[in-house]
């Protein structure tokens, strides 16, 4: 006799890989998939991702997806043992695949389940005791949860890496606040030197000055600006700032939470400025100190919607993307909060971020 897990195998991972990981006790692993799927790489997909001995055990059952009869064929030549126990997952696959997997294991030794979109406990639709709601234990990380949907991180090593302390940064988050316009645009004319270093000797009276201000940087006597204190002034502590924000008052564990990730699909590569896992959901974050580029004097607001939106389809239906400015609600036009409604992307500006009571209201509808 064997405890053999069914898992029925479609575009989205995250039921699969949760449901796996929280059952353990299972002598078997069986995929019902399609060709369609198995092309593009789901099952193993969702073996990396599930990790354990699940590799070892498993087996993969191509089925047509539309043919109840072909379904019937393929698990009776599988599946004959009666003294086998079944655990059933009906999350994925195509809803013939759900009714032809049910039907067929319906009457032998099993239990169905089925998770519903965006919760993190699934229902017991068949089994010996009455139907009932279960918890999912297991709490997804980022880096299984992208390898779950076939995505590479390209610098596992640097994702958890600040560039300061939290309170360093927390002292440069309360100095850009209180800057002035004329000093903002200051600062951000250090973006034509990004990936380069700069001569302080060449800097303006202002911007020397206002360097010399600065509560994280020693740049009296300096001579130079090396490449990553740029990128650092130049936008990144925002981001290292919202990491650890984040982090704390969420309670997130290094695996839950990653900074600066370079991504891989398909041979298109990408970046995302922070991502978190939290109920077994990813969140997906873009960073933005102004959504005005003072240089090119646009708004650069519709760039980074559009940068969200065209990418969210690639990490499955569990996906929140956020974008967190410092802007003003006033800079945020109407159109672009049209349009951020209809990609489901939320925009969390600089009022938001100020007000404790605002904030944690918004972490807590997360």
């Amino acid at each position: 006799m064997a405890k053999i897990l069914v898992s029925l195998v479609s575009e989205q991972t995250i039921p699969n890989v949760l449901f796996i990981k929280d059952n353990q006790d299972v002598d078997r692993y069986l995929f019902i998939s399609t060709k369609a799927m198995e092309k593009k790489g789901k099952s193993q997909h969702i073996i990396d991702a599930a990790k354990g001995n699940v590799a070892e055990n498993c087996k993969v059952l191509q089925v047509k997806e539309d043919s109840l009869r072909n379904i019937e064929e393929v698990l009776s030549g599988e599946c004959a043992d009666v003294t086998d126990e079944f655990l059933v997952n009906l999350t994925a696959g195509t809803k013939i695949m759900a009714i032809g997997v049910h039907d067929f294991f319906k009457n032998m030794d099993c239990t169905i389940v089925y998770i519903p979109i965006g919760k993190n406990h699934y229902r017991i639709l068949h089994s010996k005791n009455e139907m009932m709601d279960k918890s999912i234990n297991h709490k997804i990380g980022v880096q299984d949860y992208l390898t779950a949907y076939g995505i590479t991180i390209k610098n596992p090593k640097k994702i958890r890496k600040t560039t300061f302390s939290e309170s360093k940064t927390r002292e440069f988050y309360d100095f850009y606040l209180q800057l002035d316009n004329s000093s903002l645009k200051l600062l951000d004319s250090l973006r034509e030197y990004r990936g380069k270093k700069m001569k302080l000797s060449s800097a303006s009276s202002g911007l020397t000055a206002l360097l010399n201000e600065c509560p994280v940087l020693e740049c009296e006597g300096k001579e130079e600006l090396l490449k990553n204190e740029i990128k650092y002034l130049t936008g990144e502590w925002f981001e290292e700032y919202i990491y650890f924000l984040l982090k704390s008052r969420m309670e997130l564990d290094d695996t839950a939470i990653a900074l600066g990730v370079q991504i891989q699909r398909r041979k298109v590569d990408n970046e995302f400025d922070i991502m978190f896992t939290f109920n077994n959901r990813l969140f997906v974050i873009e960073c933005k100190t102004s959504i005005v580029d003072f240089q090119q004097e646009r708004n650069i607001l519709n760039d980074t919607l559009y940068k969200i939106s065209a990418l969210k389809k690639d990490f499955g239906l569990f996906v929140k993307p956020y974008l967190f400015t410092l802007s003003q609600g006033e800079q945020i036009k109407k159109n672009h909060l049209l349009r951020s409604d209809l990609f489901g992307i939320n925009i969390v500006d600089r009022d938001d971020l100020r007000d404790s009571e605002k904030f944690d209201l918004l972490l807590s509808r997360i």
